[in-house]
Formats: C-alpha cells, sequence, structure tokens
C-alpha cells in the first residue's frame, strides 16, 4: 500500500513538473511575442528617416500607438521647411520618446505678407503609456499583475543644444490606467451590493488576497540649452492618472475556504503617480501666442478588506477564528520646475505655469466570526503623501501681462454726449488716466445707463494710443488685454430740435410721465435762449433695439411710439438736482391716437408672443422671476403727474402662456 501511494506521488509530481515546464514555456513565449510586437525605433542616420517621410505632404510621422521607445541621435535633422508654401508637419509619437543633443527640428514655412501669417507646420510629440481597463475587482487584479512587470513610464526628454522651430509646438506625456465603462461598473457595483446584503452572503466573486501596485510616471524634459520657438502656440503637458480598485473576501461558504476553521483576507494597495516638468538652464521656449506648461495627476484608490466565519448557511465552528487587513498608500507628485537662466516667452500671449494633484484614498476592513466563534482581529493602515510645486527660477514674459493694480479718479461724465455707438467707445473731452485692463466700476445714480452696460457692475478699460479721450469696455481683463470691446448697439432714440440732436437717456413713465435731462434748458453757446420751450415742436428718431412705447389713458399699451413730430410741454423736473431740464409730448398730428394728447410713455420691456406684446412688470434677480402683474400704484405726493388720477391706471393683460412656448425678449 505504500509502494502504490509513493507510486502516485511520483505519477503526480512528474505530472506537475510536465505542467510547470509547460506553463514556463508559455510564459517565456508570451514574454517574446510581447517584445516583437513592442517596436524600439532608433533614428542615427538621414537615411533612418526617410521610411518616415511623406513627400506628397512634405511632412514626417515616426512611430505609433504600439511603439514602446523612439530614439533620435545627437546631431540629426528633421526638416519640413518650405521658402515658397507652407511647410509639413512632423509627429514623433511613443511610449518613450528621447531626441538627443544638437538636433533640429524644424518646420518653418513661407511668410505670406498678403495675410501677415507664417505658413509654419506643426510639431507635435506625444508620448502615451496607459491601460485601459474595467474597475472591477477581479478584473483590475489580472490587469495590475499584467502591469506591474512593465514599465509603466511615458516620457520625453529633449537633449541639450537641441532646435524645435515651426508653427504651434505640442509637448504630451500620458501615463496610467484608465477606467473604461466607468459608469456601468458603479451601478453593478451598486446592485449587486444590495442583492448580495439581502442574500446574507459575502462577495462571491473576490478572493481573500488583494494585492495591487501601480507606478504611472509621465515626464517631460527640456535639456539644457534647447530652443522651442514657435510662430504660434507652446503647450507642454504631462499626466499621470493611477486607479486602485478592489476587495479582498475570505468567503466561507466556498468549497475552497469554508472548511477551514480559520478565515483570513488581506489586501494592500500601493499607488505611486507621477507627472514632472522639468526646464533646465539656458533653455528657452518662445512663442508668438500662448504658452501652457501644466501637470496634472489623479491617484485614486479604494479597498475593501473583509474575513466572514460562521457565516448563518455554514455549519458553525466554535473555535473559528477571523482575521483582517488592508493597507493603502497613495503618493503623488505634481511638480513643475524652471531652472535659472531659462526663458520662457509669449510675445502677444499668456503664459499659463500650472500644477494640480487630486488623490483619494478610502480602506475598509471587517473581520467577523459570527455565533460563537473564537476570535476575530481587524485593522487597516492608510497613507497618503502629496508634493504639488511649481518651482520658476528663471524668466517668464508675457505680451499680455495684466497690469498692476491701480487706483484712479472716478469719471463722471453724461452718457447722452460721450458714447459714440459707431466705434462702441466712450469719447472725453479731455485725456483719460486709465490703462488697458484697468479694473472700473459703472454706475449711474439716476436710473440711466449705456446699451450693453449693467449699473453696478466691473468692467475693464480699453484705451486707444491715438486717441487719449477715447475709451472702450471689456467684460474680461483678458478680452481687454485681446482688444475685445463691449458692443453698446445701434444707439440711443432722440430729439431732432432745431439744429440739436439729444439723445433720449432717462424717462420718467411712472409719475412724470416725461423725458429728464441732466442739463439746464439753456441752448448751446448761448447764456438765455432756451432749448425747449412750450408749444415748439420736437422731432422723435426711433432706433432698433431701444423700445420707446406710448399707452393709452386706461395705462395700456398701445404699441411703440411712432417717428414724426411732436410738440413740447414743460414740466417741472421731479428731480431738478440730477435732472434740471423736464419734457412732456403732445400728439399733435395723431400719430399714436387723437390729435391734442398728452403721449403717455412706456418703458416697459417686453415678451413678444404671435403678434402680441406681454409687458414686463418686475424681475427678481435672486429668485430669476419674472412677473407680468402689475401692482396699482399711487400718485407721489411731491412729483408732478400727468397719467389719469385717481388713482394711477395700470395695464391689464391675460397672459396665456405655455410651458415650453417660443416667446421673444424685447428691451
Amino acid at each position: 500500500m505504500r509502494s502504490h501511494n509513493q507510486s502516485k506521488n511520483s505519477e503526480r509530481r512528474r505530472k506537475n513538473s510536465l505542467v510547470k515546464r509547460r506553463l514556463r514555456r508559455l510564459f517565456i513565449e508570451n514574454l517574446e511575442s510581447r517584445e516583437l510586437l513592442a517596436s524600439d525605433i532608433s533614428i542615427n542616420s538621414a537615411a533612418d528617416l526617410t521610411q518616415y517621410y511623406n513627400a506628397s505632404t512634405n511632412s514626417y510621422l515616426i512611430g505609433g500607438d504600439d511603439t514602446t521607445s523612439i530614439t533620435i541621435g545627437d546631431g540629426i535633422v528633421i526638416d519640413t521647411s518650405s521658402t515658397t508654401g507652407q511647410a509639413g508637419n512632423i509627429e514623433i509619437e511613443a511610449k518613450r520618446i528621447a531626441i538627443g543633443e544638437n538636433v533640429q527640428i524644424l518646420a518653418n514655412g513661407f511668410v505670406d505678407t498678403s495675410i501677415g501669417d507664417e505658413l509654419d507646420g506643426l510639431i507635435t510629440l506625444k508620448a502615451e503609456n496607459v491601460l485601459k481597463g474595467f474597475n472591477f475587482a477581479g478584473v483590475g487584479q489580472l490587469e495590475n499583475l499584467i502591469r506591474i512587470f512593465e514599465d509603466q513610464s511615458s516620457s520625453i526628454t529633449i537633449g541639450a543644444s537641441t532646435i524645435l522651430d515651426g508653427g504651434a509646438i505640442s509637448l504630451e506625456t500620458v501615463s496610467g490606467n484608465e477606467m473604461v465603462g466607468d459608469f456601468w461598473a458603479s451601478q453593478l457595483h451598486a446592485v449587486s451590493k444590495v442583492f448580495l446584503e439581502y442574500m446574507k452572503m459575502p462577495d462571491l466573486l473576490a478572493v481573500p488576497v488583494s494585492v495591487q501596485v501601480w507606478k504611472p510616471q509621465a515626464s517631460i524634459t527640456i535639456g539644457e540649452g534647447a530652443s522651442l520657438s514657435s510662430s504660434a502656440e507652446v503647450s507642454l503637458q504631462a499626466k499621470a492618472e493611477a486607479n486602485a480598485f478592489g476587495k479582498a473576501v475570505w468567503n466561507s461558504i466556498s468549497h475552497t475556504t469554508g472548511g477551514s476553521s480559520i478565515g483570513f483576507a488581506f489586501g494592500n494597495f500601493f499607488n505611486e503617480a507621477k507627472a514632472t516638468i522639468d526646464v533646465y538652464a539656458d533653455a528657452s521656449l518662445k512663442a508668438e501666442e500662448d504658452i501652457e506648461i501644466s501637470t496634472s495627476v489623479d491617484n485614486v484608490t479604494e479597498l475593501e478588506v473583509a474575513s466572514i466565519k460562521n457565516f448563518g448557511i455554514t455549519q458553525t465552528d466554535p473555535k473559528a477564528s477571523s482575521f483582517a487587513w488592508g493597507s493603502t498608500q497613495v503618493k503623488t507628485v505634481s511638480t513643475i520646475s524652471l531652472e535659472e537662466g531659462s526663458v520662457v516667452a509669449a510675445s502677444n500671449g499668456n503664459v499659463t505655469i500650472e500644477a494640480e494633484a487630486v488623490d483619494e484614498n478610502a480602506v475598509s476592513t471587517k473581520a467577523t466570526a459570527y455565533r460563537d466563534g473564537f476570535m476575530s482581529i481587524g485593522g487597516a493602515f492608510s497613507y497618503t503623501n502629496a508634493t504639488v510645486t511649481v518651482d520658476v527660477n528663471g524668466t517668464v514674459r508675457s505680451g499680455l501681462a495684466t497690469p498692476a493694480l491701480e487706483t484712479y479718479d472716478a469719471q463722471i461724465f453724461n452718457p447722452a454726449f460721450v458714447v459714440d455707438f459707431e466705434t462702441n467707445s466712450l469719447l472725453f473731452d479731455d485725456p483719460i488716466e486709465y490703462t488697458t485692463g484697468a479694473k472700473l466700476y459703472f454706475d449711474t445714480p439716476d436710473g440711466s445707463t449705456i446699451p450693453g452696460l449693467v449699473p453696478g457692475s466691473i468692467y475693464y478699460a480699453i484705451t486707444n494710443a491715438s486717441n487719449k479721450n477715447s475709451l472702450q469696455l471689456a467684460t474680461t481683463s483678458e478680452n481687454a488685454l485681446n482688444g475685445i470691446a463691449i458692443a453698446f448697439g445701434s444707439g440711443y432714440p432722440t430729439l431732432l430740435v432745431n439744429d440739436l440732436e439729444l439723445p433720449i437717456v432717462v424717462i420718467d413713465s411712472t409719475y412724470a410721465n416725461a423725458i429728464l435731462f441732466s442739463y439746464d434748458n439753456v441752448a448751446p453757446g448761448t447764456t438765455e435762449t432756451p432749448i425747449f420751450t412750450d408749444g415748439m415742436q420736437v422731432n422723435f428718431v426711433p432706433v432698433a433695439g431701444q423700445f420707446l412705447g406710448c399707452n393709452d389713458a386706461n395705462g395700456n399699451l398701445i404699441g411703440a411710439l411712432k417717428a414724426g413730430a411732436y410738440q413740447v410741454a414743460l414740466i417741472p423736473s421731479p428731480q431738478p438736482d440730477l435732472f434740471p431740464t423736464a419734457i412732456q409730448l403732445v400728439d399733435v398730428n395723431g400719430l399714436m391716437g387723437a390729435a391734442g394728447n398728452t403721449v403717455y410713455l412706456n418703458t416697459n420691456s417686453q415678451f413678444l408672443a404671435d403678434g402680441i406684446a406681454y409687458q414686463i412688470a418686475s424681475m427678481n434677480l435672486e429668485t430669476s422671476e419674472i412677473s407680468l402683474n402689475f401692482a396699482i400704484q399711487t400718485p407721489a405726493e411731491d412729483a408732478p403727474t400727468a397719467l389719469p388720477t385717481p388713482p394711477l391706471q395700470t395695464p391689464t393683460q391675460s397672459v396665456p402662456f405655455t410651458n415650453g412656448q417660443a416667446i421673444v425678449f424685447n428691451n
């Protein structure tokens, strides 16, 4: 019997040995096949470049998604320049790119003076080493076992004194493991968690031990004395992403673990994600437009460890012991370093240098021995460390540098005589002190405003070197520096009074029913001759985008005030300190009804639907609500009124709007 057992054991060992040899051979063959698939490109002479050149487009495409590394030897010249037209593009792509010293990568095109552009080609270097995986515990563990034996880095290295010169220049490195279908995985996790809880069973798909190590590194290095020169923009971006998701669960009801008195679960996740950009001494990055240098890291671990013995549907064991331990470590590095002597200069653009990182670290453990178990011990350890720095010891210049904050005296003006709608400018009598990009606060004490501007808001100055009296405004500092001004619209409605063209800026349609003017009723250049006299005729000229309406005696809107002749009626001003002059209009030709009637002015904004105007009564900016219901008003005690009294009439309107109906806003 013993001899028979020995024979069986010998046969088992022989079979095991064969299995091991076959597995070893398969593993070696797999590695060899991977090495064949993973290509390395070395360029050490002009002849080596010929296979990557496309004569029809005068361009180079070196490498691709399946290229492991590209090495360009010292002194190599890659040139797609053209003296007569568009230069060709140069693209280099692999997981790791190393460019030697004194290399020249040139894509300079013809300078087209008719359009003021250089027809330069693009220079693109991309190093991407990303594993696209699935957020499932078992799958993630298998993916990591494959990844752990690979180089997880992506890098671009520019050697000393190397030159890149052309159009837009882009250097990008990306490394890590990216979750594919993460949304659907999260839904499945949520459903399975509820189901397993309801069934009172642990996760049947998880194994008791889970170990993951993710170490992505994305780096860009610009060597000493290297030069990147672009007629457009320069972009350097390094991105690293590490995602460790998984579970370690002792399944007490499975055949492999259910029979043991001891249950244990162990999990250990280690993430070290780095994104770095280093610009060495005397290196230069120059562009006509913007320059961006950025690093970003996303680093996430989520580990769940559970060991459960004496589960409800298994046989009770009074000696049952349960142990669980979970450990996670998250290390994050996102850094940019510009050494002393380096230069980053954007002639006509912004320079952005930004390092950012996001990390999450979560671990939970549970050790349980139900129903008279002997012992349960659980513990967890979590460590997080992040280094995010930008060290600029070189020189950074931007042609669009925001000017320092300055304090200016208040500029008080009458918009009726300052706004130039043709140039979207404010034209003052004297030179202004502002500099382009200066932060300005705009407000109006009397309720008047300039089309396109909102009282109580911040705007930014755009000055005119050829006209010191001219000022334009922008919505942002960047727009101001780029010369993007606010459009004021087509203008103000006006009154033609003899030889004067008087813009209508302020109207009191509530109490005085009057057009108000912020100057005395004295004609320019005289001391006594009035602008307006009772009964004189003036002509009203409307303008698109500036609605001025007319009501009937009951306060209901008749329509827009028609262009033409009206008669002036001088009245006392309701606010003489701000508006010394106030007039009403009389309809002498029956343009808005019966001749001889006072024109009741209407300045309410409207919604137009199916040709019908619905007046807006009020707006609540806090709740973003608009009311079309007018409150019944009462006359002001000290203010003159020509509106029908008592009481003041208010519009009555039925508003049959429905949800989703298209309506047009009229200001």
